[in-house]
C-alpha cells in the first residue's frame, strides 16, 4: 500500500458504509469543531455555492490523543488506501480535494488566505490530527 488515510468516525457510520458502499459527506453545521464549520461557512456564502459538505481523513497512524478525542463504545478507526481513496473520490463531479494547512492565527492575520483555501485551514493547534485531506463537495446555486 503507497499509504493510508484513516476515518475516526462512529459504528453506526461504518455499518451504514459497508451495508450501502458509500461514504457520506457531512454539513458542517453538524460538525463539533466549530472553527471549521465557520470558515466553511464563509468560503460557502462568498463563493456563492448552494450547497458544501465535507469529509476529513487524517494520515496520522491511530494514537492515543485520537482515542482521547474521540473516546467512545462506538468510534471506529477506518483505514483507507490513500491512492485508491483519492482517485476514487477527485473523480467525482463538484468534489475539491487539497492537504490541509495548519497556521497560527496571528501567521493567517497578517497574510491573509484566499477565500478557496478556507476549507483547507486550520488553526495550528489540530495539527496533531494530520489531516492530511479533506474533500469538499459543492454544488452551485
Amino acid at each position: 500500500m503507497s499509504g493510508f488515510l484513516n476515518r475516526f468516525t462512529t459504528l453506526p457510520v461504518l455499518i451504514d458504509m459497508l451495508a450501502n458502499k458509500r461514504i457520506t459527506l457531512i454539513s458542517p453545521e453538524k460538525w463539533e469543531d466549530r472553527n471549521d464549520a465557520y470558515y466553511i461557512e464563509v468560503f460557502k456564502n462568498k463563493m456563492k455555492y448552494n450547497t458544501v459538505l465535507g469529509i476529513c481523513f487524517s494520515s496520522a497512524k491511530e494514537t492515543f490523543h485520537h482515542w482521547k478525542i474521540y473516546a467512545s463504545e462506538f468510534w471506529v478507526c477506518i483505514e483507507f488506501d490513500k491512492d485508491k481513496l483519492i482517485d476514487a473520490i477527485i473523480a467525482l463531479h463538484g468534489v475539491k480535494s487539497k492537504v490541509v494547512s495548519y497556521k497560527w492565527i496571528m501567521d493567517a492575520r497578517k497574510d491573509k488566505p484566499k477565500i478557496s483555501d478556507l476549507p483547507f485551514l486550520k488553526r495550528k493547534p489540530y495539527e496533531d490530527e494530520e489531516e492530511s485531506e479533506l474533500y469538499i463537495l459543492i454544488s452551485h446555486k
